[in-house]
Formats: C-alpha cells, structure tokens, sequence
C-alpha cells in the first residue's frame, strides 16, 4: 500500500506525449490540497464498457470533466470526454470492445502549441495553476540562438518544457517534452505550502 501511495504522488501531473501524434500535452491526473480538502483533477479509474457505445460506467467520476483525454484499453487513441452525467461518461468515440473493470486515466490536455517561425527555437512552459489545477501554456520568446524558458506565472507550478523548433510538427517525450514538476510541492495551494512551511521561494 505504501508503494501503491508513492506511485500515485510520483505521477501527479506528470506530463506526456498524446497517444496520437499532436502538439498539445497531456498531463496526467492528479489532486490539489488546500490545508482541508483534497480535490480531484483528473481520473485514475475502472470502467465498463460496449462496444460500438460511446457511453460509459466509471467506478469514480470526481475529477473527470469535458474535453479530457481519454486513455486505457478498448478506447480509441486520441478520445476525449463528450459529456459527464453522475457516474456515466460519454466519449467522444466509440468504444471498441466490451469489458468491464477496465482501468482508465482520464488527463488534461494542454492547448495546442504552434512552432515558432522559420529559423527560429523557442522554449515554452506547461504549467498547472494552484487554486484551480487548470493547465495552461506559457510562450517563450523565439530566437535564432539559444532560447531560455518563458517565467513562470504567478500562482501557477510548473509541469514541463517544451522545446520547439521551426521544423517541430509534433510533441514527443524524447525530444520536446522535459518534465520539471515540484514534487514537493505540486498539487499544494499557495495557503496550504505556507502553512505547512513549504511555502518559500513560492509567488502566490
């Protein structure tokens, strides 16, 4: 069980490459704290599902909202979520096979990244605001040299990397995509870490 809990903080938010080649990224489920309540962003969960049905019946549904990807066994790679109703899930594709308990992870999808103009590098940053644990995109500046990432914004942690080219069309884990999340404190409201003494070196 301990290992169980430590596997679950170490992919809190993690990022990753889309399953079918994109250039968004998707950052996996994970929580916020603010000192009282857990929050759910996102989905770790079991399903049941029908073939050629684009309706589902999810174990837990906190944390699941429209336009997350979808991403587990007998559903299409690139699926989002249609719509939520209770513990029913509509996705935005049918599923292709009939099974129930079937573990699934339902990820935020950041907003696609363009890549920067002819003969220019450009870093920008993922990051995951800490009230809301909403992901959006910080732009770097484009350069002909070496770029440097963009600041990261108040009251947001940082995620990942992303390093583009003029030539990039896609994101990959090997080559764009660096993770830098904060362990320590990831998924932790500015109120939360300065109450428990983390607060430090944090812009609220």
């Amino acid at each position: 069980a301990d290992l169980e809990v430590l596997a679950r903080i170490g992919a809190a938010f993690a990022p990753s490459q889309t399953p079918t080649a994109s250039m968004q990224v998707a950052v996996f489920p994970g929580h916020l704290f603010d000192g009282t309540t857990l929050t759910e962003i996102g989905q770790y969960t079991t399903a049941t599902t029908v073939s050629g049905n684009a309706s589902i019946a999810v174990a837990r549904a906190e944390g699941i909202a429209v336009g997350q990807l979808v991403i587990g066994a007998g559903v299409p790679s690139g699926t989002t979520v249609s719509a939520v109703s209770g513990t029913t899930v509509t996705l935005s594709a049918n599923a292709t096979a009939s099974a129930s308990n079937v573990p699934l992870a339902f990820c935020q999808l950041s907003a696609a990244i363009a890549a920067p103009a002819s003969g220019n590098n450009r870093i920008d940053r993922v990051v995951m605001s800490r009230s809301t644990g909403a992901v959006s995109v910080v732009t770097g500046t484009p350069t002909s040299g070496t770029p440097t990432p963009p600041a990261i914004t108040a009251g947001t942690c940082p995620v990942a990397q992303v390093s583009l080219t003029s030539s990039t069309t896609t994101l990959t884990n090997t080559t764009n995509i660096s993770d830098e999340r904060d362990l320590t404190l990831l998924g932790m409201s500015f109120g939360a870490a300065a109450f428990l003494g983390l607060g430090t070196g944090l812009s609220s």
